[in-house]
């Protein structure tokens, strides 16, 4: 009988664009792969894909249902590793794993990044407090930046906690293109060669705080070539909209949806911009970095570790629409500053695919050999 590998999260699009080389590497050893996600995972890879919803809402009655399938699954599949993931699905498969009776022979959970802080607020202390409850059935923690190894050890949220640089980029996704290709590709978005075009990518959340932007924007409206492509989707994408028709933004403001691959996203445009209020190890700043963008980001964990101030980035403070605009408008004018941080903007190879695989799948329990790596998905070129 083949051994079972689980992976879990919240969506099934998280699965999909972080984990896919690791599906394959458990694939290649002869497991038979289940994921559990919102939404049904469907690569040729994985054997079987539960879609159970989870809501961002911490005492949902759907997420209560969701708990007794997990449960019910656990003990009818008996797992030899289950990998959770980010926070509201890992913690719903570590509660489930505890109650299910048959723990798995590995219980991997992965951290992209805690929604809490090492201080006194009651809303750090609360989440704290769920990561503890949940800690006795983790066999090991992988965080991905710093200040959360940092947590983890101090709070003993694990028995065991180590940290990894991220889940890897697939660099053979994004190839350089040609200038006639860059121009043609902003004509399609109605873009010119000669605006300036700040790219967002993220699930629209509060997390994710794309609002900051949006009402940095209205103190910029003296900068018509200025504009701002938000890709992705999300709870809070629908409010965004509005706010842009309320604030006469739609000359500025371009939506665009979620997509599999940004390659030619992020190489028409002049700069990436996040506006988190925390991070893992953001793959769109990873992304972004290996695409030679310059990044203008919050001064946040996750952002920080990978990136430095005036150097391949220009970091400004969350929450401060102002503060934003005035870095936005610095960028703008300054070419100099531009062509400084372009110069540096690279990704160091511990973050890409080749050295990370070996790393985490160690942490997996499974033999790491010198398997071919396949990206996660075709390049578009």
């Amino acid at each position: 009988m083949k051994p079972k590998v689980l992976f879990t999260a919240s969506r099934a699009s998280h699965i999909i664009r972080f984990h896919r080389p690791y599906l394959q590497y458990f694939h290649q050893h002869g497991y038979e792969i289940h994921t559990i996600s919102q939404g049904a995972a469907f690569l040729p890879e994985i054997d079987h894909s539960f879609d159970l919803p989870f809501i961002k809402k911490t005492w949902s009655p759907t997420n209560l249902q969701t708990l007794k399938r997990l449960i019910s699954t656990i003990r009818a599949e008996r797992y030899n590793t289950i990998i959770c993931n980010a926070t509201l699905a890992g913690l719903l498969t570590r509660i489930a794993v505890k109650y299910s009776g048959i723990p798995a022979a590995r219980v991997i959970y992965i951290s992209h990044g805690y929604l809490f802080s090492d201080n006194h607020s009651i809303s750090s202390w609360c989440k704290r407090q769920f990561e503890k409850v949940a800690s006795d059935a983790v066999d090991k923690l992988l965080v991905m930046n710093w200040e959360d190894f940092k947590i983890a050890q101090k709070y003993r949220l694990a028995k065991s906690i180590d940290q990894i640089p991220g889940m890897g980029l697939c660099t053979e996704l994004f190839p350089q293109l040609s200038p006639v290709a860059l121009l043609e590709e902003r004509r399609k978005y109605g873009y010119s060669i000669t605006d300036f075009i700040l790219l967002s990518v993220g699930e629209f959340s509060r997390r994710k705080n794309q609002i900051q932007l949006l009402k940095a924007m209205t103190l910029l409206s003296d900068l018509p070539q200025l504009k701002v492509l938000l890709v992705g989707d999300g709870a809070l994408l629908e409010d965004c909209r509005r706010f842009v028709d309320d604030a006469n933004l739609s000359e500025t403001v371009l939506f665009a949806k979620e997509q599999d691959n940004l390659n030619r996203i992020y190489r028409f445009s002049d700069a990436l911009i996040s506006t988190s209020r925390s991070e893992g190890l953001p793959f769109n700043i990873m992304e972004a970095l290996y695409c030679g963008l310059p990044i203008l980001a919050t001064r946040v964990k996750g952002h920080c570790d990978l990136l430095q101030d005036r150097l391949n980035a220009l970091l400004f403070e969350p929450d401060s629409p102002e503060e934003l605009a005035q870095t936005i408008r610095r960028l703008y004018f300054d070419r100099t500053l531009y062509q400084r941080l372009q110069e540096h903007t690279s990704l160091h190879q511990k973050y890409q695919i080749d050295q990370v695989l070996p790393i985490v799948v160690e942490q997996y329990g499974i033999p790491v050999s010198p398997v071919a790596k396949i990206p996660s998905m075709e390049a578009s070129i």
